[in-house]
C-alpha cells in the first residue's frame, strides 16, 4: 500500500498554500455581513496538520467544525492530532461523508481540498453540497491541474488523444464538452477546462434548486465565483470556488464588494501564485518600501536613504519584486524553532 499524501508533504509549510489560505481567510471574513461568521459551520479535510482548521478556528471564531478523513486505518494519529474540542471527526470517504452532514441549521463554508485530479466521484460532492447549502454559504475545491503524464515516444496528435482520453476516462463523457480535442489540456489549459466543468456543475444543480422559483422569488439562488488560484509548490494545483447566495441576500452581496479585493477572479483567467526566491533581508527591504514607494512594475522606488529614485533591480530581481508586491501581505514568515 502506498503512503498517504499527508505521510509525504507537510501541508503546513507549502508556501503557494499557505498564501491561498491567507487569502481565504481575508475573503470569509466578509461573510460577516451575511451571519455571524461564528455562525458558520466548517467543513474540510484536516488531514493530520489541521493548518485550515486551526486558521479559521482563530482568526474568525467558527466553533462548528468536521473534518474527513477516509483514511480509516490511522484513526489514533488523526484523533491524537486533533488541535481544538470543537473539531469533529468523520472517517470515512467524502462521497459517504457529505450526505449526512446537516446542512440545514447554519450556512457553511466547505472546502474540498483534494490531492487528486478531478474525476467523477468529486462531482458527486459539489452536487451534495450545493443542493443542500443554505443561501450564505461558501464552497472552494482544490484539485490536481497538472497535465496528464505521457509516453516520450508520443507524438503531439498522440498526446492530444491520450490527454483527451485520460479526461474522459476520470470525469465522464458527459461533462466534457464538444469542443474540446486534447490541445487544451496543457499546462495552461487544464486548469480551465476543470474550472469550466466546476462551475457547470455548480449551476446545474442549481437550476434544479430554482425550477419552481421565479425571477423575483427572494428565495432564488445564485452563485457567484470569487476566487480562481493556480499555484505550483510541485504539481500546478488549482482552486476555484465562491458564494451561493439568495436573492434576497443581493444587498449583502454587494456591500460584501468582493470584488475589491486583489485576487478576486470570476472568470477563466485565475490569479496565479507565484511564490519569489527572496532572503530575509531582502524580504524586510521590500516590506519597507510596499505599498506606496515601489512601483514593481519599473522598479523604480523612493527610500530616504538616498536622494534620488532608485531602481530595485540594482539589489533584488525585478521579476521577483514583481511576485512579491502582489502576494506580500499574504507571504508566510517559516522560522525554526523550539516547541
Amino acid at each position: 500500500m502506498g503512503k498517504n499524501s499527508y505521510e509525504n508533504i507537510n501541508y503546513s509549510v507549502r508556501p503557494g498554500k499557505a498564501i491561498e489560505r491567507k487569502m481565504l481567510i481575508e475573503l470569509m471574513q466578509r461573510l460577516s455581513l451575511f451571519d455571524k461568521i461564528e455562525n458558520y459551520q466548517y467543513v474540510g479535510f484536516g488531514s493530520t496538520y489541521f493548518t485550515d482548521f486551526t486558521l479559521i478556528h482563530k482568526n474568525l471564531g467558527v466553533k462548528k467544525m468536521i473534518s474527513i478523513e477516509k483514511d480509516i486505518h490511522n484513526q489514533s494519529r488523526f484523533m491524537f492530532n486533533v488541535p481544538f474540542s470543537c473539531i469533529k471527526m468523520e472517517f470515512h470517504d467524502s462521497n459517504d461523508i457529505l450526505p449526512n452532514i446537516d446542512w440545514h441549521n447554519c450556512p457553511s463554508i466547505l472546502w474540498l481540498d483534494y490531492d487528486d485530479k478531478l474525476e467523477a466521484s468529486m462531482f458527486k460532492d459539489v452536487q451534495t453540497y450545493v443542493a443542500n447549502a443554505l443561501s450564505g454559504s461558501l464552497f472552494f475545491i482544490s484539485v490536481n491541474a497538472h497535465p496528464f503524464d505521457y509516453s516520450p515516444s508520443m507524438s503531439p496528435d498522440e498526446i492530444k488523444e491520450f490527454r483527451l482520453k485520460t479526461l474522459i476516462d476520470k470525469v465522464g463523457d458527459e461533462k466534457v464538452s464538444s469542443g474540446i480535442n486534447g490541445s487544451e489540456l496543457n499546462l495552461g489549459g487544464l486548469s480551465k477546462v476543470y474550472q469550466e466543468m466546476i462551475n457547470d456543475e455548480i449551476n446545474s444543480v442549481l437550476r434544479i434548486r430554482n425550477n419552481s422559483k421565479s425571477d423575483d422569488n427572494p428565495e432564488k439562488l445564485f452563485y457567484k465565483q470569487l476566487v480562481n488560484f493556480t499555484y505550483r509548490d510541485g504539481a500546478k494545483m488549482l482552486t476555484v470556488g465562491g458564494i451561493i447566495y439568495s436573492k434576497s441576500q443581493e444587498n449583502q452581496f454587494s456591500a460584501a464588494s468582493f470584488d475589491d479585493l486583489e485576487f478576486y477572479r470570476d472568470g477563466n483567467e485565475s490569479f496565479d501564485i507565484k511564490v519569489p526566491n527572496l532572503t530575509f533581508r531582502e524580504l524586510y527591504k521590500l516590506d519597507s518600501l510596499l505599498p506606496s514607494n515601489l512601483n514593481p512594475e519599473t522598479g523604480e522606488f523612493k527610500d530616504e536613504s538616498f536622494e534620488e529614485t532608485q531602481k530595485i533591480e540594482e539589489f533584488i530581481p525585478l521579476v521577483d519584486a514583481l511576485k512579491y508586491s502582489k502576494i506580500y501581505r499574504y507571504f508566510p514568515a517559516f522560522t525554526e524553532s523550539v516547541l
